[in-house]
Order: C-alpha cells, then structure tokens, then sequence
C-alpha cells in the first residue's frame, strides 16, 4: 500500500515538474508575442493597439474604395469602349448632373422614335416579303422551265466559247515555244554558237523570251535554266558569247572596232578557258583584240605563235 502511494506521489511530482516548464515555455512564447506586437505597432507608428486596429481600418476602407474604383471604371469601359475611361472621366468632370439627365432624356426620346420607325420598317418588309411570296407562288412554271432551259443552252455556248479559248492559248504557247526555240535574231542565235563551244557542248544554245525581258540557255536534251541556276563562271561565259554575238551584229553596218577585254578567262574552269581562248583567237582574225591580264597562267590558254604578248610594268610596255 506505501510502494502505490509512494509511486503516485512520484508521478504526480514529474507531472507538476512538466506542466511548470510547459507553463514557464508559455510564459516566454507570451513575450516574444508581446515584443513582436510592440515591434510591429512600431513600425507604423502605431503608438497602441486601438491605433494600430484604426489604422487597419483605414487601409481596409482605402483597399474597398480602390476596389470600388476599379469596377467602376471597368463598367464605364464595358459600355463606353476600351480605354474610353478617360475620356467619360473628364467629360464627368465638366458636366453637371442636370445636363447630362437633360441628354439622356433626349437620347430616350430619340431611340424610342427610332425603335417605333425600325418596327414600322419590319411591318413593311414582312408584307412585302409576303406579296413577294405570293408572286413568285402564282409564276407559270412553264416559264420558269424555259428559263432554266435557256440558261443551259447559254452555258453550253459559254463552255464551247472557253474550251476555244483554252486551245488557241495551248496553240499560241506552242506557237511561242517554236519561235523562241528556231526564230531567234541572229545575235541570239551567233551568241548561243559560241556559249556551245565554249562550254564544250554542254549547253546546246540559249533563247530570248518573245519579249526579249529573259535569257536563258538549254542543253542537248532541250532542258532550259534561267540565270540564277547558272554558276557565276557559267554566267560570265554566257556574258562573253553576247558580248561577241552583238560585236558581230553591231559590225554589220559599221566598221570593226578594237576590242578590250580584262581578266575574262579567271573564273572559268581550264578546258573552258582553253575553248575561249580558241575564240578569241579566230575573233582576232579580222579585227584587233587586245586582252589584259596579271595572272601569266592566263598565257598558257592560247597558242603563242598566232598572238603578240606585252608586258607592262610601272607603266610602260617592255
């Protein structure tokens, strides 16, 4: 009997002692909150909590007041327009209440006569409509199938007059093909011969459009490229062939004039510097062609017997 009492007076000792720390526990917990209280009504300057509770007040009606505000403005743009807002504010601001009942009294009247003229408009669409109706009702059908007959012989006539027209634009597009293929002028023609030999007979020719706004060149299998598929050595050699075609068509009524040419033969390709060179040589034949280059190479393309080579250096021949 002594061992039970000694023991509950154990366990009722370990429980005051817990309870008095929980309470001394509490106690600090109690004063941080008071000075984190005294620090906060502090920083806003809040002398005492019935401060601090009128300032929240006042921040609470400033954030309705804001709130408010906002969905005024919102309705004012819903029915004045987006960012109109500004523009009803500062009319507001220089109208008084009396005017502004004054125009919407006005603008009443008028919509209501506006809405009595719209459905006296209704009222006579809706009855001619009706008569329109009864018209179309009371139409022989007779005449109705002969329209609709007549109609389909106008587009059996239309559709004979398009499939005319089709084939004379086929016809006229082969006839286009034909002259730009075998009725070139003859500087197109002479000019052709010599971007085939030049290119080694890798392009077979080449052809002015009919409106002569386009140049392009083919090769033996009649397949054409333009001049942005060309490679820029391509298109010098193209450039060299027209320039000796309009040499020989200009020629024709006046006398021969020397030809200049610089630094042609640097982007080509040897076998077709070489067939250039070939060119040029038998172009020399019946006029003067003088040719200037800085690349010695360039010498090796021609054949030293048929032509005269200068040098010049510091500005004089040697």
């Amino acid at each position: 009997m002594v061992e039970e009492a000694y023991e509950k007076l154990v366990e009722l000792t370990t429980e005051k002692e817990r309870k008095e720390r929980e309470k001394m526990q509490l106690e600090n917990e109690l004063k941080d909150t008071d000075k984190n209280i005294r620090d906060l009504l502090q920083s806003i300057d809040a002398p005492a909590e019935e401060a601090f509770f009128l300032k929240y007040a006042e921040n609470q009606k400033v954030a309705e007041l804001l709130e408010t505000r906002k969905n005024a403005w919102e309705k004012i743009e819903t029915v004045a327009g987006f960012n109109q807002g500004g523009e009803v504010i500062e009319y507001l601001s220089h109208t008084d209440k009396q005017s502004i009942l004054q125009n919407l009294e006005l603008l009443s009247v008028s919509i209501k006569e506006k809405e009595t003229l719209l459905a006296e408009k209704q009222k006579e669409k809706g009855a001619k409509t009706k008569e329109k109706e009864r018209i179309a009702g009371e139409s022989d059908l007779a005449q109705i199938l002969t329209l609709q007959e007549s109609l389909r012989e106008n587009l059996k006539e239309s559709f004979k007059e398009w499939l005319a027209g089709q084939m004379a634009i086929k016809v006229l597009s082969k006839v286009k093909a034909v002259y730009e293929q075998d009725k070139q002028p003859q500087v197109v023609k002479r000019s052709g011969e010599y971007f085939q030999t030049i290119t080694g007979g890798a392009y077979a020719g080449m052809r002015a459009s009919l409106e002569g706004r386009e140049v392009s060149v083919y090769d033996h299998r009649g397949v054409s490229r333009n001049l942005a598929q060309l490679s820029r050595g391509t298109r010098e050699q193209l450039l060299v062939s027209l320039r000796l075609g309009f040499i020989e068509e200009y020629e024709q009524q006046a006398e021969p004039l020397p030809v200049i040419i610089d630094e042609i033969l640097v982007n080509f390709d040897p076998r077709r510097a070489r067939q250039t060179a070939r060119i040029l040589q038998d172009f020399a034949q019946t006029r003067q062609v003088l040719l200037f280059t800085c690349h010695p190479a360039t010498l090796n393309f021609f054949d030293k017997e048929q032509i005269n080579v200068f040098t010049i250096e510091n500005g004089e021949v040697i």
